[in-house]
């Protein structure tokens, strides 16, 4: 399941664009972290910068010689995305706070009720919720 935009509640509808990580493949949308001016697909823990809404396979050596770029919406706490989970969740784990998975899916088993990447702001059924971006 790609993230796919749920409410955009802000007036900021700037994209940007980085350079692409080596071999990154982006074949849906996908939550992104950075590391410089370099951007990849963010994992459990790290920091997301926003959600690429271009598709593309980037070369192996991307980042030092075609340093093609990704165009991306940059994260805003305004934006609701829809997001898969890789277990069930329940109308009750409404404002709880999750980390990713490798996959770029919600981790329901990192369910915590202080901290993560993602906040869960409205349950959609058992294994697909809107998410807000919080670790920004």
């Amino acid at each position: 399941m790609a993230i796919a935009l749920y409410e955009n509640n802000t007036q900021e509808e700037s994209n940007r664009t980085w350079v692409g990580a080596n071999s990154l493949v982006l074949d849906a949308p996908f939550f992104l972290k950075s590391t410089g001016n370099v951007v990849d697909k963010a994992g459990a823990g790290e920091r997301i910068v926003g959600v690429n809404n271009t598709e593309k396979t980037y070369a192996a050596d991307n980042v030092t010689v075609a340093k093609a770029t990704v165009t991306y919406v940059p994260e805003t706490a305004n934006r609701l995305y829809e997001v898969a989970t890789s277990a069930a969740i329940t109308v009750d784990d409404e404002t709880k706070y999750y980390d990713l998975t490798a996959a770029g899916i919600v981790d329901a088993a990192t369910e915590s009720a202080t901290t993560g990447q993602v906040e869960l702001v409205k349950f959609i059924n058992g294994s697909l919720g809107a998410f807000k971006i919080v670790n920004a």
